[in-house]
């Protein structure tokens, strides 16, 4: 399975509004960090990292990430895509200094605790994180936030 970077904005919106996923702060720069599988210009499966500084609920400066916007299309669930998506963008991750990945989901918390994120409550989340625009607004309040240590 071939994995491609920096997929075409409009092919993602569209696979993303399928999902009933947030399109709104998406830009051009921002697809740096969003990786893809598909054929013949057709986007499969997406996902998405947005790369977050700032200093943690201790004080102590981190880098986070927040995994955002994987969705599979509905003629490629269970080919593995998802699986392959996440560990790839985990690998960038931690190749530019991510330490902590977080995610914010209503529909894939039992899939992404499988590829070993925890479950957190809201109020533990990075202060960085907190300040997005998918914790404070996009996503629901009712969203599941996870979290996983990319450290070794």
């Amino acid at each position: 399975m071939d994995i491609y970077q920096k997929p075409p904005l409009d092919h993602v919106r569209q696979l993303l509004d399928e999902n009933q996923l947030p399109t709104e702060d998406l830009k051009n720069p921002n697809m740096d960090h969003f990786f893809w599988c598909g054929e013949n210009d057709s986007v499969n499966a997406v996902i998405g990292l947005e790369i977050i500084g700032a200093n943690g609920n201790d004080g102590k400066d981190e880098k986070v990430g927040l995994l955002r916007s994987l969705a599979v299309s509905s003629s490629a669930r269970g080919l593995g895509y998802g699986s392959a998506l996440v560990k790839r963008l985990e690998e960038h991750a931690c190749a530019i200094g991510i330490e902590q990945l977080y995610l914010l989901t209503d529909t894939a918390e039992d899939y992404l605790l499988k590829k070993g994120y925890t479950k957190i409550q809201r109020e533990n989340a990075s202060e960085a994180i907190k300040r997005t625009k998918e914790f404070s607004g996009l996503c629901p309040a009712s969203a599941a936030v996870m979290r996983k240590s990319l450290l070794r």
